[in-house]
């Protein structure tokens, strides 16, 4: 009888460990990995308090095996502030320090010129008339400046567009496959538009995990239009990554 009811509970804890979290990612979307974690570490910290041991001779709680909790907590609480950095704008980064989010969006800024450079290098130094490399980069600048202002105010993860076009492309972003695509009907949410500039910047995550650039330019009477692969902006973005 004792071994039916162990069973038994191990499959109430089976179907709840499996079933709510598949749930709720079918209903709300909620990411099965999260909610099964979450729902885990209840499960264990039932059994524990389950197990909790008594004082044969008074019956209470041995308060000393409270010892190693607040630790565990402790434990947990640490990996999942860190795993969900940024908090309030800014990251504490292994190597680099602390760091704001648009730190992260100022260490791309060399790759982007760097990357322009060679563009206008391959073209065999083709500008306009007039014009020279220093006022394209200038141009680059505004759009990194711009790109800048929407992680500020939206995240790292919301700015995948920056520019006057509301449609502008966003490659890979458009669709719903992938583990990094978007929603058609929540591309709104991605995009910073600012009415009136001539120029653009799209930092978009592509389904086989990669993050692209691309810098389009309407100045000078021609159009410009450059990009590639860069780091994504981040503690661990290596600025030479894709050059």
């Amino acid at each position: 009888m004792e071994g039916k009811t162990r069973l038994r509970k191990a499959s109430i804890f089976a179907a709840v460990l499996l079933g709510v979290p598949l749930l709720l990612e079918l209903v709300l979307r909620v990411p099965f990995a999260t909610t099964f974690t979450l729902l885990a570490f209840v499960c264990v910290m039932w059994l524990l308090l389950g197990a909790w041991p008594r004082n044969p001779h008074t019956g209470q709680r041995r308060f000393r095996w409270l010892i190693p909790f607040p630790r565990l907590y402790g434990v947990i609480l640490f990996i999942g502030v860190w795993a969900t950095q940024p908090h309030f704008g800014a990251s504490v980064c292994p190597i680099k320090g602390f760091m704001w989010t648009a730190d992260f969006v100022e260490e791309i800024r060399p790759t982007i010129h760097k990357k322009i450079s060679v563009h206008v290098a391959h073209n065999g130094g083709k500008l306009p008339d007039g014009v020279t490399l220093a006022q394209f980069l200038a141009v680059a600048d505004q759009a990194v400046d711009l790109l800048k202002q929407c992680v500020v105010e939206r995240g790292v993860d919301y700015c995948r567009y920056a520019g006057p076009d509301p449609n502008g492309v966003m490659m890979d972003a458009r669709t719903i496959d992938g583990p990094n695509a978007i929603e058609p009907e929540d591309e709104y949410r991605y995009r910073y538009i600012k009415p009136g500039v001539d120029y653009d910047i799209s930092v978009v995550h592509s389904t086989a995990g990669e993050i692209w650039l691309t810098l389009r330019v309407w100045r000078f009477g021609k159009p410009f239009v450059t990009g590639g692969k860069i780091c994504y902006p981040g503690c661990w973005c290596n600025p030479r990554y894709g050059t």
